[in-house]
């Protein structure tokens, strides 16, 4: 009999969802094992044959295809956990990511601290050579500037590159040939091109895309390798697929060269799986998790996309499934603050120690302990 499964790795459980040929469905969950997630999508694999009565070899070898929605990109930025990024940009505007847009502020924030742009200075440089709008080339590329941007980049220990250059989507010839300089000076460091990212006449989000891009690539190629070798030695021959951003679903070799996609691809499942199951025009959709609690809608029957997506002070750059998330999750821990106001999370119990009535060394309050004793 053969199988189809979805996987969604989350801060405290991994969920698996296998369907059979017949249109059965049958849920499992596993322990998440962090900072080794590939363990834990094996170890639910494993839960789910023994649900079928047959060995984790012979389940996987009836295995047509695998779904996968994964945190990983999205923890990374959200907990600032990314690789060091160096960013190339058309000389004269090295301030693309530090002027941003004029983002709207509440109508109170009277006084603010200028954020940081995403990529720090030291590690911004600049190229002569201009494109304009129609696409023709006004001055040539500088190949020393960024030769020695790569000079400079390779003693910072710079881990991945971005490149936004000037109307790039008109004329992407500059940018091309930047990568071709890089690829040679720095051999192994990934290059993300910001007309192959995101497409756009707008610069900021063009360039912001590409540097967030370039900030989780090795993260996420690391990740999917390590995922495509576990499952290899436990015999699957079926295809992967892994769940993006924008309701869809990408192989991998296309999630490696974007990696931006991945962002909060795991919440988009529950508004995909809402349109699925439900024929009414108008639903919110809660889905509450080990460690957030996600909330999303439909509208007239449709998926809601947001063009305006935040993490933290910088727009992600590309158009997702608005999803919202809060941390009262499961697992998030309640406590008592100095005004004496309960609050819960968003500090999480996560899957290790986990909320204490699982009896696995956790001592604090969580959401799941006030269920239990409430009964």
């Amino acid at each position: 009999m053969a199988y189809q499964v979805c996987i969604d790795i989350g801060g405290t459980f991994t969920d698996c969802l296998v369907s059979n040929s017949k249109g059965e469905i049958a849920i499992f969950k596993s322990p998440t094992t962090p900072g080794e997630f590939e363990k834990g999508f094996i170890n639910v694999l494993h839960v789910a044959a023994e649900g079928y009565g047959l060995s984790g070899a012979d389940f996987m070898r009836e295995i047509d295809l695998v779904v996968h929605g994964s945190t990983v990109s999205t923890n990374a930025l959200v907990e600032r956990k990314t690789v060091k990024v160096g960013l190339i940009l058309t000389a004269g505007h090295q301030d693309i990511l530090v002027l941003r847009e004029g983002p709207r502020k509440g109508a109170f924030q009277w006084r603010l601290n200028y954020p940081d742009p995403y990529v720090p200075r030291h590690l911004t440089k600049t190229v002569a050579g201009r494109i304009d709008a129609r696409g023709r080339e006004l001055a040539p590329l500088s190949l020393d500037d960024v030769r020695k941007a790569a000079a400079e980049f390779r003693g910072l220990g710079v881990e991945a590159i971005a490149v936004g250059l000037l109307w790039s989507v008109v004329n992407p010839a500059h940018e091309l040939a930047v990568r071709e300089i890089l690829e040679k000076e720095l051999p192994g460091i990934p290059v993300t091109l910001s007309h192959e990212i995101n497409p756009m006449p707008r610069e900021y989000k063009r360039i912001i895309a590409a540097a967030i891009d370039a900030s989780i690539n090795p993260i996420v190629r690391t990740y999917i390798e390590k995922l495509k070798t576990a499952l290899d030695e436990e015999g699957f021959e079926g295809e992967l697929l892994l769940a993006n951003c924008v309701g869809g679903m990408m192989p991998l070799a296309d999630m490696i060269r974007k990696p931006i996609y991945s962002v909060m691809s795991g919440p988009t499942l529950a508004p995909m799986a809402a349109l699925a199951l439900s024929d009414e025009p108008d639903i919110i959709v809660g889905d509450m998790g080990g460690t957030t609690f996600d909330v999303s809608a439909l509208r007239d029957h449709q998926i809601i996309v947001t063009p305006d997506s935040m993490i933290h002070d910088d727009s992600l750059g590309i158009p997702k499934v608005d999803v919202r998330s809060g941390g009262a999750g499961g697992g998030s821990i309640a406590f008592v603050d100095e005004g004496g106001l309960l609050q819960v999370g968003p500090r999480s119990a996560g899957a290790r120690p986990g909320p204490a009535c699982y009896g696995q060394g956790g001592t604090e309050p969580t959401v799941t302990d006030a269920n239990v004793v409430l009964g």
